[in-house]
């Protein structure tokens, strides 16, 4: 399965000089789900700063995926690997979560993006 996820305009002059782009507010794309962890797919999430929040409350651990993030540093991964009892209370059956990122740096947060896990 692949995925493609796009934005704006490509500069083909900023990829050839390899000019990073600005650091932009966190937005979900994407959350996929397994038994003991959860998965965003996003642009603007810091590697070491970055605290996914289910409802408003914060998950840990979290993992920060660079090998998935593209050269300039806009599309990234996040996965917090929670344990089975815990995503059943974070991530309840059927029902919506509203899901966050929160970057402590910069102190900007996400828009709200809504899940369910089936």
């Amino acid at each position: 399965m692949s995925k493609t996820a796009n934005s704006g305009r490509a500069n083909a002059y900023d990829a050839l000089i390899n000019r990073i782009a600005a650091p932009r507010s966190p937005i979900v794309l994407s959350a996929e789900f397994s038994k003991k962890a959860v998965t965003l797919d996003g642009f603007g999430f810091l590697s070491g700063s970055s605290v996914i929040e289910a409802n408003g409350v914060p998950i840990s651990p979290i993992d920060y995926d660079d090998s998935f993030a593209l050269s300039n540093g806009t599309l990234t991964r996040l996965t917090a690997k929670i344990g089975k009892k815990p995503m059943k209370l974070a991530f309840p059956k059927g029902q919506q979560v509203m899901v966050t990122v929160f970057n402590p740096t910069t102190g900007e947060r996400s828009a709200q993006f809504v899940t369910t896990r089936f």
